[in-house]
């Protein structure tokens, strides 16, 4: 099984994969870039090997993408498919990639899709902490059939032991959870000159975080203006990079403007952020992952999606500012993230992670932030008046009960105090209506509130810990 990797794997990776080997489902908890991609592919080449199919889920369509362009030379092209909410091909396809609430959809309504499922692989899995998205990754956990291997890939978080024992608790299988940062204070320099030691330190590439669009672009720009400071392409590269540039202007001839983007770019220089076309978000990635880019000045989206790793990140401030002020220090589980990108598996031995001093910052602040305690992930599965008529439209009541009592929130309640935290966000409030569902013909405000009653499981936490969701009008 190791020959599939043209890397050697370490010891994460290796006890992943004996686990998988076993049939067991598996948590995997590790920085950014510390691995934890193969461990979802091993998962894929086990179940292709057990002639079933295999689902790999991301949060973003960027990333479904790169997964079916990195899965195509690897499985095969005819047996990778996408499902995103722009994109459906090879739906039949033995490995489909998909976004993480495509997953959840077909869990609800197209159960036979995931009858010869052998193993659901769910990308940064992190992102069930999300007040807004997090709901999605628990239900696609409470909804997965309990025969498939549940393999989660998720950042460093607090409580990975319990998450395991809730997801063990779900399906009622083994479930093992395998988990896998120094610094330098020196004077405020500007992000040309930054560049420039980086490349004299033979760092580059490197990703440079930037915490709002026009930052990006104008730091991109400052650099590829100061000669002294720009990164010095080798001659063929430089070529490569030009003849790369023309075509995809001759491709996008709308979407060149007055070419002063291509401009800085040729410098081997560029911005990624969300306020850019996808088209040219796309050459950037392609080019900086073939060397044909040498810095990325990138908002913090790019650490929770995209994944191209550095030799070097470097974060700019360790706290965001707006027109404002500051909106609040930089939490130590996005810290890690972005720094986490460093780390060319195979080219690199070493990898550096910079934090840039700023007239505000103090070495005690990065010290704090790096070295702070990662928060756990908590609940935010959040019963809706949606959720329950959908789950009435297509199981019996009862089931439908038991399934809302499998959230986390039920099985670990994070403490605060020694008291429960009791403060959670409810939907917001509308006008009760009283729609009959067709098994029961009991109104829907009848049946969300039958349906939203949890009592404790067999087997849960002791007394006082169970948490009861009930759904407002």
């Amino acid at each position: 099984m190791t020959a599939a990797f043209p890397y050697a794997l370490d010891g994460l990776q290796r006890t992943a994969l004996r686990c998988l080997v076993r049939g067991r489902s598996v948590l995997v908890s590790a920085p950014t870039s510390g691995g934890k991609m193969a461990c979802g592919e091993a998962a894929v080449y086990l179940a292709l090997a057990r002639r079933r199919r295999a689902i790999y889920t991301t949060p973003l369509k960027a990333m479904s993408n790169q997964k079916v362009a990195d899965f195509a030379p690897a499985f095969g092209a005819p047996r990778v498919g996408l499902l995103t909410g722009d994109a459906v091909y090879r739906r039949d396809a033995d490995v489909l990639v998909m976004t993480t609430e495509i997953y959840r959809s077909i869990l609800l309504h197209d159960p036979p899709l995931v009858a010869a499922l052998d193993a659901v692989v769910l990308d940064e899995f992190h992102y069930m902490a999300d007040p807004d998205r997090g709901t999605v990754w628990e239900e696609s956990v409470i909804h997965t059939p309990p025969g498939v291997s549940t393999v989660a890939l998720s950042a460093t978080v607090s409580n990975l032991a319990a998450v395991r024992d809730w997801v063990a608790f779900i399906h009622g299988r083994p479930t093992d959870a395998v988990v896998s940062a120094r610094a330098s204070w020196g004077a405020v320099l500007p992000l040309p000159a930054v560049v420039g030691r980086l490349e004299r330190a033979r760092l580059l590439p490197a990703i440079v975080f930037v915490f709002f669009r026009a930052g990006c672009d104008a730091a991109a720009a400052a650099v590829a203006a100061d000669a002294p400071c720009a990164p010095r392409l080798p001659p063929e590269t430089a070529a490569a990079l030009r003849a790369r540039l023309d075509e995809w202007a001759a491709a996008n001839p709308a979407a060149v403007g007055d070419g002063e983007r291509l401009a800085v770019a040729a410098a081997g220089v560029a911005a990624h952020h969300a306020g850019l076309l996808g088209a040219w978000k796309a050459f950037v990635e392609a080019a900086f992952a073939d060397g044909l880019l040498c810095v990325i000045f990138a908002t913090e989206t790019l650490a929770a999606g995209v994944n191209l790793p550095a030799r070097t990140t470097v974060l700019t401030a360790l706290a965001k500012r707006g027109r404002g002020g500051v909106l609040g220090p930089l939490p130590t589980a996005a810290a890690l993230q972005m720094a986490g990108r460093v780390g060319r598996r195979g080219m690199d031995a070493a990898s550096d992670a910079v934090v840039l001093r700023t007239p505000f910052d103090v070495a005690a602040d990065a010290a704090r932030i790096v070295a702070g305690a990662v928060a756990p992930l908590e609940s935010h599965f959040l019963p809706t008046f949606g959720m329950v008529l959908n789950l009435l439209a297509a199981r019996p009541l009862g089931d439908a009960r038991q399934l809302m009592e499998k959230s986390l929130g039920s099985f670990w309640p994070p403490r605060s105090g020694g008291r429960r935290r009791t403060r959670r966000r409810t939907p917001r409030r509308t006008p009760r209506r009283r729609l009959r569902t067709p098994q029961t013909g009991r109104t829907a405000a009848a049946a969300s509130s039958a349906a939203a009653s949890a009592t404790r499981p067999p087997t849960s936490p002791p007394p006082g810990t169970t948490r009861t969701w009930r759904l407002r009008p």
